[in-house]
């Protein structure tokens, strides 16, 4: 597993402790990705300098270096050719570890589902704005969180969802 990883990492001209992140690109209108979805795909491979593009589960994936909101140019190239509201694109937190890709794909999704919530108006959405409520919600799916997290808190939370607040978000901080 360690020559793969030094393998890819020397082919892509990452360094070892670089930091990435997963962009999910999805299309909420099905016919948008049947009919586009070959070209956009192409079309992002052939601009992706640094990154990895593969589709998987109806999505484009992009797989790159972390560059804080700055955009990989294969990103850049279908956001010009795409008009907002036809595709949601979510970024992941930024990880060091390619073993983190599992929960790179959970945040990118969960960005998305965020943008399906509340429509803002881009369409590439960070998780690193949503992370207290991705953790909540990951930790929710995937275990019995009330063992683990103060009640106090998982109220606070709930509080903060019914009302629009974000005081979870300042407790983070």
């Amino acid at each position: 597993e360690k020559k793969i990883t030094d393998t890819l990492f020397w082919q892509m001209g990452w360094t070892v402790g670089q930091q990435f992140r997963l962009w999910r690109i999805a299309f909420p209108q099905k016919s948008n990705w049947e009919m586009f979805s070959d070209y956009f795909f192409e079309t992002a491979q052939k601009a992706a300098a640094e990154e990895i593009v593969f589709i998987y589960h109806r999505q484009i994936l992009v797989l790159g270096k972390n560059n804080g909101r700055t955009l990989p140019e294969c990103l850049l190239v279908l956001k010009r050719m795409m008009t907002e509201g036809t595709f949601v694109c979510g970024a992941s937190y930024p990880f060091g570890d390619l073993q983190m890709l599992r929960y790179a794909w959970f945040q990118a999704g969960f960005a998305i589902e965020k943008y399906l919530s509340e429509k803002p108006s881009s369409s590439f959405v960070w998780y690193d704005d949503y992370a207290f409520a991705g953790m909540i919600s990951y930790v929710r799916e995937t275990m019995e969180y009330r063992a683990f997290v103060s009640p106090s808190l998982i109220r606070l939370f709930e509080i903060d969802r019914e009302t629009g607040t974000e005081d979870y978000k300042k407790l983070l901080w």
